[in-house]
């Protein structure tokens, strides 16, 4: 009885382990593109002209300029049929097919809201950007218009429920996952409300507000800003970036000559014309040698480097042969 119900339960482990296993992308010269797992054994061969990372079980693959979807055994889950696509997340993804309109199928490859849409971002609180004659409107996971407003642009939801809309470009501001604007807060492009506060300019200088009380808390001292992640924000003085907590204690020095938000824990830093990685302690994961570094996302970012594209992974691994 003991040994059968020790049987069964390991039939219902290993489904659940093979799900949780972390794939990489990785690029072999002359190749392609497959996957490795943490210890760089291949999973998926690399066939592929370029991939995107797993997310939610599933990865995007790219095979003479289509895309389609597999899972972590390798299989494709889509046939090679669309032509762009956006973010995995909340279990649908937004996909266009090769007449030019866009549409989401879910994590199966099955098509969930229809293929009607001029342009699609990805679904965040429930809803999503979607572009109707020329125009942005958010749908919900039905398919459903929300809000009865027509936007010039508009941005996914951050982690926050807040979106970047504009009625022109010369007219941004904030909404909340209820269509409900914010005055107080100042749309730009420099990041929305995170991790409870927001960024302001006076005299051309910016400081941060804490979202609930309203209250100054970081002075007008800084010459740009970017958002919190990670406890900490990218700030600029005297032509050089550095980061501050919310009690606005530098905890990383002014060093970089750019700096990005923390995304995954680790954030893109740039010196002297090349870009690396620091960790929330300001030590190098990757010192500066990239040509762009993107965000880190599932514990993976894109880089360049010598004109290459490929990936590394935030325990310092490139995934590349």
């Amino acid at each position: 009885m003991h040994k059968l119900f020790l049987f069964i339960l390991i039939l219902v482990i290993l489904p659940a382990k093979s799900y949780s296993q972390k794939l990489y992308p990785y690029l072999i010269s002359g190749q392609g593109w497959g996957f490795v797992d943490q210890n760089s054994k291949v999973i998926v061969k690399p066939k592929f002209s370029y991939v995107h990372p797993f997310d939610e079980g599933i990865a995007a693959v790219e095979r003479n300029g289509l895309w389609a979807f597999i899972n972590k055994k390798g299989n494709l889950i889509t046939k090679f049929q669309y032509i762009d696509l956006g973010e995995t997340n909340e279990g649908l993804v937004p996909v266009c097919n090769k007449n030019g309109k866009w549409g989401f199928i879910d994590l199966m490859g099955e098509t969930k809201i229809p293929f009607i849409y001029n342009y699609a971002l990805n679904f965040s609180h429930g809803l999503a950007p979607v572009v109707m004659d020329s125009t942005y409107r958010f749908i919900d996971k039905n398919g459903k218009l929300k809000f009865d407003f027509k936007f010039a642009s508009a941005s996914s939801f951050n982690e926050n429920g807040f979106s970047l809309v504009s009625l022109s470009i010369y007219n941004a501001y904030i909404i909340d996952t209820l269509g409900n604007t914010h005055d107080y807060l100042t749309a730009n492009r420099y990041g929305l409300p995170s991790e409870g506060l927001f960024q302001k300019v006076k005299n051309s200088k910016y400081g941060f507000y804490d979202l609930k009380t309203k209250e100054n808390i970081i002075p007008h001292e800084y010459d740009l800003v970017y958002h919190f992640n990670s406890g900490l924000a990218p700030v600029k003085k005297d032509n050089k970036w550095g980061y501050i907590n919310n009690l606005n204690d530098l905890v990383i020095g002014y060093q970089f000559d750019d700096a990005h938000p923390f995304s995954d824990g680790l954030a893109a830093v740039k010196i002297n014309g090349k870009k690396g990685y620091i960790d929330t302690k300001g030590n190098y994961i990757f010192k500066p040698q990239f040509d762009s570094a993107g965000d880190f996302l599932n514990n993976v970012a894109e880089v360049v480097m010598d004109g290459s594209f490929f990936y590394v992974t935030k325990d310092g691994k490139m995934l590349k042969e």
